[in-house]
């Protein structure tokens, strides 16, 4: 198994994630888990984020989403995917769906087997 980790510096604002990791190998990835931890954490509001297979949601129920609540750092292991699979080409983004107040600092932590 082996982590890809998404970086999202500063006060969190809602956004679509840019950085795109691109399965260049020859085998297709199976995503295990997920987790979102942020160094301050959120007051009056969680934060929610969205992991993203080539441009489309692994969370179609999207209750399973990571979410960070308030007065806390971390969504904890998320294993509630609906879709795992990642096949040579495809790439995967992180998006800040819901920021939270005054949270700051998220990594997203995607471990692929």
């Amino acid at each position: 198994m082996v982590g890809a980790s998404f970086k999202v510096g500063g006060v969190l604002i809602v956004a679509a994630g840019a950085t795109r990791l691109y399965n260049d190998t020859t085998r297709t990835w199976t995503i295990t888990s997920v987790r979102a931890t942020v160094e301050v954490a959120p007051s009056a509001s969680s934060v929610i984020v969205d992991v993203n297979k080539s441009g489309t949601t692994i969370f179609t129920t999207q209750a399973n989403r990571p979410t960070i609540a308030t007065s806390t750092l971390t969504s904890g292991k998320i294993t509630s995917m609906n879709v795992t699979s990642v096949a040579p080409g495809e790439y995967l983004t992180v998006d800040v769906d819901q920021t939270g107040t005054s949270a700051a600092e998220l990594t997203v932590l995607v471990v692929i087997s």
